[in-house]
């Protein structure tokens, strides 16, 4: 297998070979992760770099690196700008923090200077992820070697969007020589252009 740093397409990776640190728990108990009520017994399964970005019981923050790509249609650049996904750019700065509440956790993501914010919940049809008004429907698994992030329905506040309208989402965490990567791509509703693909790999951010 390659080493990370030979992927000419990837930004640079640490030059540790170890595994992101198990994420601080700040609570005790009978406290279940949201990715292990929706995943069941996969969560178990998943690569340990990907397991431990999924315990987090309080807050958590991750920092690395990542290359992001912008589609260059008005209407991909439209639904960017509305949902604040980052501009282009080459190796830059990633950081993720996370905050567990009873059912959710609020995602923040940093890409250099660039922020966007999500919740995901942990429904009874599903994991669930909210930007602003917009509820996406993740038809959340474990393929054995990934763990897979499909979009499969849209809504807007309680109006449920028709399926022409969903946006078409791959995107996938994975490993890789050791280290937890992510790679995701979101193609426009329709045109099925490029609205932004960003990929790159964190680590736990000890501080």
């Amino acid at each position: 297998m390659k080493s990370p740093s030979s992927y000419r397409d990837d930004p640079d990776v640490p030059s540790s070979r170890e595994h992101p640190e198990k994420t601080k728990d700040h609570a005790s108990g009978s406290f279940i992760p949201i990715f292990h009520r929706v995943l069941g017994d996969d969560f178990e399964r998943l690569p340990p770099a990907i397991l431990e970005t999924h315990m987090t019981t309080d807050q958590s923050h991750w920092v690395g690196r990542a290359n992001v790509t912008r589609g260059t249609r008005f209407w991909s650049r439209l639904i960017a700008g509305i949902f604040g996904f980052p501009k282009a750019a080459s190796d830059i700065s990633v950081k993720v923090a996370k905050t567990s509440r009873p059912n959710s956790e609020v995602w923040v993501r940093t890409f250099g200077n660039r922020h966007f914010r999500s919740r995901l919940t942990a429904t009874d049809k599903g994991m669930s992820e909210t930007f602003g008004p917009f509820t996406f429907l993740l038809g959340l698994r474990f393929d054995g070697s990934a763990l897979l992030y499909p979009v499969v329905a849209c809504r807007i506040g309680l109006l449920p969007l028709p399926g022409w309208f969903v946006p078409k989402v791959v995107a996938r965490e994975y490993v890789e020589d050791g280290f937890f990567r992510f790679d995701v791509a979101i193609h426009a509703p329709l045109t099925e252009s490029l609205i932004v693909r960003y990929r790159g790999w964190l680590k736990s951010d000890h501080n």
